[in-house]
């Protein structure tokens, strides 16, 4: 028998999961070296709480959610004898690593513990903090390479740089924080980074990979929603407890896309995306985390000279506590970009740190706050201007007057020159007509 743990969640009632074999081996080694305790501190939504205090649910609130709910769909329910998730999907298929065979569901499970394991306090704000450190400074890029296990996952962190996807930094932290704790059981540490590498990676098990990829993908949004919901100030809820409860009858309409229930889920993503993840006060202290993350990493040396000293930064959450600022009433303009699939490589060169730094110099560091961020799926990009206190209104109106000519700019610069040929090339003129 596996680790077994419990916790109480409001509205779900006491949930209760068994780790698999190797799950279990990953909870322990992560349990050893702080990582459990230090999610059960960590706030899901990160610097969020500080703007809307009644989202306090921690982040192993969220692990415990997806976990039980990974428990249910791969054993036997009581009622029937029968498993929920029939072998489609790939939960008892064992796959092969270094001679290791794991089903799917222990790999989901490890999956759920060692990136969650990866967030830092203040989640996507602090890890954009790191990241976009690690793009202007070489030396600290060279020493935090240095610290991840292959050269695969360092081509990977350097696609994560050029790219600026904060949301996918999280996945190198897990890497970074696992070679770390090989001198305790090499052989699980180097068997726990490939089963991350499955999740990260293309490779010859491409087709079990995406089903459970697809699972997982699932079981860890209908988490957040139900938790987010619940606990945030948005007007709407997502009903879990009924999905839990009648999970036979609702899981094949979760994992195809094209059901109205998933449907409905991606709106609701969407929905909390605009109004909770990326609202203008969202926006505002998001930006200003990031800011002052980065004053810390650049005045502590020592953690440019060995990993060693980096690793304890990172694991110290002193470091990345969000700090309480008081605003203004009105201090910040936020913009909505509607990104279409044709024009989502020409959003990723143009929407870069690289223009936000331009514009948080040109308007005054001072004075100021610039947020460029697009939500998970690239499909929609949020831009906030937001003022500082005692700003005075002077400066105010000539930042205002900049942020509209960028904002004009940008506008041209998201219609690449080729544009209006590439939709003579796919449509007749009376749909591309309509299309402009």
């Amino acid at each position: 028998m596996g680790k077994i743990l419990e916790y109480h969640i409001p509205g779900l009632g006491k949930i209760r999961a068994e780790l698999f074999e190797y799950s279990s081996k990953a909870y322990e080694l992560l349990n050893k070296h702080g990582h459990i305790n230090r999610m059960r501190e960590i706030e899901q939504l990160g610097v969020i709480r500080s703007v809307y205090e009644g989202v306090h649910h921690p982040r192993w609130e969220y692990v415990m959610t997806q976990l039980g709910i990974i428990y249910k769909l791969a054993t036997r329910d009581k009622a029937t004898g029968k498993k929920l998730l029939r072998g489609k999907w790939g939960l008892s298929r064992k796959i092969n690593f270094n001679s290791n065979e794991i089903s799917g569901a222990d790999i989901i499970q490890i999956w759920t513990l060692l990136l969650n394991a990866g967030h830092l306090p203040g989640t996507f704000a602090t890890e954009k903090a790191i990241l976009k450190s690690l793009k202007s400074d070489e030396k600290l890029k060279k020493r935090f390479k240095k610290g991840l296990p292959d050269r695969e996952i360092k081509l990977y962190l350097d696609k994560i740089i050029k790219t600026g996807d904060i949301y996918k930094f999280h996945k190198i932290l897990s890497f970074f924080f696992l070679q770390r704790y090989k001198r305790d059981d090499p052989e699980l540490v180097n068997l726990l980074i490939d089963v991350l590498k499955f999740y990260c990676f293309e490779n010859s098990h491409n087709e079990a990979r995406e089903k459970l990829r697809h699972v997982f993908k699932r079981i860890r949004q209908i988490s957040y929603l139900y938790l987010d919901t619940r606990y945030s100030h948005i007007p709407v809820n997502f009903d879990l407890p009924t999905i839990v409860i009648n999970l036979p009858d609702y899981i094949d309409e979760l994992l195809d896309y094209n059901s109205p229930l998933s449907k409905t889920l991606e709106k609701l993503d969407d929905f909390l995306s605009v109004t909770l993840y990326q609202s203008g006060e969202s926006m505002r202290i998001h930006s200003y985390h990031v800011r002052e993350v980065m004053k810390r990493i650049r005045k502590n040396k020592k953690i440019r000279d060995n990993v060693t000293d980096l690793m304890k930064f990172l694991v110290n959450s002193k470091n990345f506590e969000p700090k309480y600022m008081e605003w203004e009433e009105n201090s910040t303009l936020r913009l909505l970009l509607e990104i279409p699939y044709i024009l989502s490589d020409s959003a990723k060169k143009v929407l870069t740190f690289d223009l936000e730094d331009t514009m948080n110099k040109n308007y005054g560091i001072t004075k100021s706050l610039i947020n460029i961020q697009p939500n998970p799926k690239r499909n929609m990009y949020t831009i906030s201007l937001s003022f500082l206190p005692g700003c005075k209104d002077i400066y105010r109106v000539k930042i205002l007057g900049k942020f509209i000519k960028d904002i004009i700019i940008i506008e041209e610069k998201l219609i690449p020159e080729d544009f209006f040929e590439l939709l003579t090339g796919i449509f007749d003129d009376s749909y591309r007509n309509l299309i402009l």
